[in-house]
């Protein structure tokens, strides 16, 4: 009898497609927003107890659940968040920590402990974005995300032990992530797997520069980074799977900052205000969002009257002429 090859998910086999056996969820079904699932193992418990021990049942009832519960319980038991489970059973590495801390960092605790690629979470300002890191971090391309993972990792440590003791660990960490990421982005256009690691680590960066600022408005260049990959792949690219929360999850600070340049941005086109909510419907928050991206242009229009000569100096010096 013939077996079926486990490093393919039932996804891709029922579409008669390719598939590269990444964990938890392959790239063909993570940037189409399907859902990817394996076969799964099969796990045979031997009872231990005979049928007529009453003692021995009821020693054993605190250290069980109802049947209701059975599949909760070691999670709820040891407090570990589905979004750890969903990486692959390997030893663990200091990526798969550093990347737990900056979602247990931007992620409410009871969203943590339950979340899933296909749960729908609560919109957030900032740092909703940070769903997708297990997905993109595993099997990654190159080193910048690794090194902006373990960049971002350092700032949040050092922002709780309420010290700046940490700071030139972390400056030593943003110069060697800013290197790699540079190296990347000078590369040629890869496949698209690895131009999304490059828009998380610049993110990571971003959030680094705003927990340990150089300058008030440092984290601009990051946003502006970001902004250009967007653009570049078009509003169409960013209605489904993981796409599709990375966009949601930058646009809030792409909008702040076009609020704060007081600068129109191509996130004010209808467009872009459509065509990333054509799969998935827009929160409220996005429905926001897109209402207030318009309001830079309106700012940048009357910074434009202001610095302009008036009406009549300009009639009279065309008069003069």
């Amino acid at each position: 009898m013939k077996t079926r090859n486990r490093t393919i998910c039932q996804t891709c086999r029922s579409r008669k497609i390719g598939c590269d056996g990444q964990k938890p969820a392959c790239s063909q079904c993570i940037h189409t927003g399907r859902e990817c699932s394996y076969p799964l193992d099969f796990i045979f418990i031997t009872e231990t107890t005979t049928q007529g021990s009453k003692d021995t049942t009821k020693q054993s009832k605190p250290k069980t659940n109802s049947s209701n519960d059975t599949s909760l319980c070691p999670r709820s038991q040891s407090n570990v968040p589905l979004a750890l489970e969903l990486l692959p059973k390997t030893p663990r590495n200091p990526v798969q920590d550093m990347v737990l801390l900056i979602m247990q960092s931007f992620m409410p605790e009871a969203e943590l402990l339950t979340f899933s690629q296909n749960t729908q979470t609560q919109p957030r300002i900032c740092g909703g974005w940070v769903e997708v890191l297990p997905m993109i971090s595993i099997g990654g391309q190159g080193q910048a995300l690794p090194s902006a993972i373990s960049c971002l990792a350092a700032s949040i440590s050092s922002l709780r032990q309420n010290t700046y003791s940490g700071c030139s660990v972390s400056l030593e960490k943003y110069g060697s992530a800013m290197r790699l990421l540079k190296r990347e982005i000078d590369q040629p256009r890869k496949e698209i797997l690895s131009r999304d690691e490059v828009a998380a680590a610049i993110m990571c960066l971003t959030l680094t520069e705003a927990i340990l600022p150089s300058s008030g408005t440092s984290w601009w260049r990051h946003v502006d980074g970001v902004g250009e990959w967007m653009r570049l792949w078009g509003p169409e690219s960013f209605s489904l799977g993981a796409r599709h929360k990375l966009f949601t999850g930058f646009r809030p600070l792409l909008v702040l900052k076009d609020f704060m340049s007081r600068k129109a941005s191509f996130l004010s086109t209808e467009d872009w205000k459509r065509l990333p909510f054509e799969s998935q419907q827009a929160t409220a928050m996005q429905l926001l969002l897109s209402e207030a991206s318009a309001i830079p242009t309106i700012l940048e229009l009357i910074d434009t009257l202001e610095h302009s000569p008036p009406i009549m100096t300009i009639y009279k010096a065309g008069a003069n002429l």
